[in-house]
């Protein structure tokens, strides 16, 4: 007897990991345990389309829609740096390993530093996966 074909929720082959967590941040907490990028690293192609401005009744001027593009690009850009930046002392410090001969300082620093990288995660994901597609609408 053959089993059932498990039913796929339709446009999760679409959603990016990113999207996964806007929905549901719990499944950040998964996305973390697993060393899974659901910040900078996490797009793909998002299933739908977005309201327009002219939908939404929000038409802003031409030069506040060039000034919002521009900004969210440079912002999209800083979030890559800084991820870059973050991931690479993650590799460094072997991912806040604390060594048993170090002091209480070292200690400390390293939990902070783990503590940073999850607080910068969740910043970063709201940005990039509500406030960001919700500005780049006007």
């Amino acid at each position: 007897m053959a089993s059932p074909k498990k039913q796929q929720t339709p446009g999760a082959v679409d959603k990016s990991i990113g999207m996964f967590v806007a929905e549901d941040y719990r499944t950040a907490a998964v996305f973390e345990r697993h060393g899974i990028d659901f910040c900078c690293g996490g797009q793909a192609k998002r299933e739908g389309r977005a309201a327009t401005s002219q939908e939404t009744g929000r038409i802003p001027a031409t030069k506040d829609r060039e000034v919002i593009r521009v900004s969210l690009l440079k912002l999209g850009r800083e979030h890559v740096e800084i991820s870059d930046a973050i991931h690479a002392i993650r590799r460094l410090s072997k991912d806040y390993a604390i060594p048993a001969d170090v002091c209480n300082s070292f200690a400390v620093t390293c939990q902070k530093l783990k503590e940073f990288e999850a607080d910068l995660h969740k910043h970063v994901r709201l940005e990039n996966n509500i406030l960001f597609p919700k500005a780049a609408l006007f």
